[in-house]
């Protein structure tokens, strides 16, 4: 048997030698270099689509920036330390707090600190914008008169010099107007004041951009952000929560975390501040009952020794002991008497 699986692997050693020396008498190392040489145009024909595919990706593309931010939950039991008790109401919970993080309340919560009432743009041939805080141009003094106007383009085109031209479309209509800069807008559905500051894309004549503002609803902001927000755990050992923004400017990305790690920190303050105001509030309500039943008890006893007139309250307890048993004495007597009355 094993000079059989001797003579089997000779013959296999064997073939596949010859394998070898087939494929070296066959590959010819000239046709290889000649193909290879013949097809480089085509090699190096590709190389460059695909750097160009990636350079124009990448230029057209709008970039998204990502801010970070953690939060360590802290449990304190207000209670637990003033009173010395196991438990008082309910202990902070993470899960609940993630639970409320995540949530739309939360969410808004955090968006009314931000100046996000007002978006400014500008959109050039194929990316757009956002200004945020740092537009050169702003309305100010806003008084919305009518909700369609909400969430629409409002067009401002700065071509004529010293004025500026707005223009928008709300319920199917348009609406046009050309006003002086930093005076009064007057249009149908708002009112206020658009201030231009001087900026080098006003004086460039190959510029190709069109400036616009619009003023956001509520819904709208929540519904675009929600979607932009993540919030986790990092570490339920340590308790930590990771908040992640991302939107296409660094500024509105790196303020909503802040806002929202800072609503946060703001609604904790405020839930330990309430609990220790119930702390202090129950202390002193059961301050103030036992103040009354030793004050009632003080009451009673003074009468107590004014209707027997006794001096002192140690003389009070032989009497007190000798007319318990002078009215058991009379309980037992008139048991008696109706269990005999019950007989006849």
């Amino acid at each position: 048997m094993v000079a059989e699986e001797v003579t089997n692997r000779a013959v296999s050693f064997e073939s596949y030698r010859q394998r070898i020396t087939n494929f070296s008498n066959e590959f010819d190392l000239g046709l290889f270099f000649y193909i290879l040489k013949r097809s480089m145009p085509v090699v190096v024909l590709v190389l460059l689509l695909a750097g160009a595919s990636a350079a124009l990706y990448l230029r057209y593309t709008v970039p998204v920036f990502e801010s970070k931010a953690v939060l360590q939950l802290g449990e304190t039991n207000t209670a637990k330390q003033v009173l010395l008790m196991s438990s008082y109401g309910e202990e902070q919970n993470m899960s609940v707090d993630l639970i409320f993080m995540r949530s739309r309340l939360f969410l808004g919560m955090a968006l009314d600190r931000l100046p996000l009432q007002l978006s400014y743009f500008n959109r050039g041939q194929i990316l757009t914008e956002e200004y945020y805080k740092y537009s050169f141009f702003r309305l100010e003094d806003l008084v919305l008169t009518d909700s369609a106007v909400m969430d629409v383009p409002i067009y401002l085109d700065f071509t004529l010099p010293g004025k500026a031209e707005v223009s928008y479309t709300a319920n199917g209509r348009p609406y046009k107007s050309t006003v002086q800069r930093g005076s009064i807008i007057p249009m149908p559905h708002f009112t206020g004041r658009l201030v231009v500051h001087e900026h080098p894309i006003l004086s460039d004549p190959d510029a190709q951009s069109t400036f616009y503002l619009k003023i956001n609803s509520r819904d709208k902001l929540l519904d675009k952000y929600a979607s932009q927000v993540w919030i986790n755990s990092q570490d339920f050992a340590t308790k930590s929560i990771d908040i992640v923004c991302r939107d296409s400017n660094p500024w509105v990305a790196r303020d909503l975390a802040q806002a929202l790690a800072q609503t946060y920190i703001d609604y904790d303050l405020h839930r330990q501040s309430s609990s220790a105001a119930n702390v202090i509030e129950f202390i002193r309500t059961q301050k103030d009952t036992a103040y009354r039943e030793l004050r009632d008890s003080e009451y009673t006893m003074q009468n107590l020794q004014g209707e027997n007139r006794v001096a002192d309250m140690e003389a009070l307890t032989p009497l007190l002991l000798e007319r318990s048993e002078r009215y058991e004495d009379e309980l037992v007597r008139l048991t008696l008497d109706v269990v005999l009355l019950k007989g006849l």
